[in-house]
Parts: structure tokens; C-alpha cells; sequence
């Protein structure tokens, strides 16, 4: 995808809540437009380079390396934290802590993270909700928050 699918993506505009126009991962056109310039720039892209990009935090940057520059990084989201959480197989909430949990136990395959992230945002926003449904999971027998439900 490179640079020309990062910028279709971002200059897929949609309004948010507040009103404000919002492009790609919820950036505001003047966050999308400081990427775009960084983008543009000849910087290498990189974690540590595109951390440096105002308004582009880890999940950000890990989703444009994995998704558009397919460079082997798993994403973290609110979902990832939640289900597994629940499951009991990580116990702080911190991004980097979450991220190294996946990286040393998965194979290091954009395909592999790219597949296993949808799965977990499907089931997330399927079955473990804020609300979850435990009594429908395909996980509950593993879940520890799903076996205190029952």
C-alpha cells in the first residue's frame, strides 16, 4: 500500500461526535495533514519517527506500519486489552506491556497479525462488549470473567 495508500486512507473523511471532520483512526485534518507532511518529507517511517508526528500515538503508528508499510508490529487496542484481560492472560493495561505479550508469543507474520487483530475486534464488538455476552462466548471455558458470570 505505501505512502499513496496511507494518504487514501486518511482523506476518507468522516465527521465525528463533536463535529470536527476526522480522517482514517479518528486524526483531525490537521493531525492527517502533519502525517501527510511527515510522510512527504523523505523521513524514514518508523515507530520512533512517526511517534514524533504530532498527534500519532502508539496505536497510530503501529497501525500504519503493520497495515500499510506491512512491517510485523501487532496492534493494541481497547478490544485487545479487554478480551484478554478478561481471559486473565495479561494483567497491566499498558500498551507496550500488551504489545510485548503478543510479540513474544506470536509468530512474527504481518498476514498472522493482521487476521488475528480482526478476529479480536470482531469478537469484541460481537460477544465481549463493555457488556459482555459470556453465555453465547466461544472463549467463556477459558475466560476467567466469563466464568465468574456463570
Amino acid at each position: 500500500v505505501g505512502i499513496k495508500g496511507v494518504k487514501d486512507l486518511l482523506l476518507e473523511g468522516r465527521k465525528d461526535t463533536s463535529g470536527d471532520f476526522t480522517v482514517g483512526a479518528g486524526l483531525t485534518i490537521e493531525q492527517a495533514n502533519t502525517l501527510l507532511e511527515f510522510l512527504d518529507s523523505g523521513v524514514e517511517v518508523n515507530r520512533k519517527n512517526l511517534l514524533n508526528v504530532w498527534g500519532i500515538g502508539p496505536e497510530t503508528a503501529d497501525s500504519i506500519l503493520l497495515y500499510a508499510y506491512r512491517q510485523p508490529i501487532f496492534v493494541v487496542d481497547t478490544y485487545t486489552k479487554r478480551i484478554f484481560s478478561r481471559l486473565g492472560l495479561i494483567d497491566g493495561k499498558d500498551y507496550e506491556g500488551v504489545q510485548k505479550f503478543f510479540m513474544d508469543n506470536l509468530d512474527k507474520d504481518v498476514d498472522l497479525f493482521n487476521e488475528y487483530h480482526a478476529l479480536i475486534v470482531e469478537h469484541a464488538k460481537r460477544r465481549c462488549k463493555v457488556k459482555p455476552d459470556c453465555g453465547n462466548c466461544c472463549l467463556k471455558s477459558m475466560c476467567k470473567y466469563g466464568r465468574k458470570k456463570s
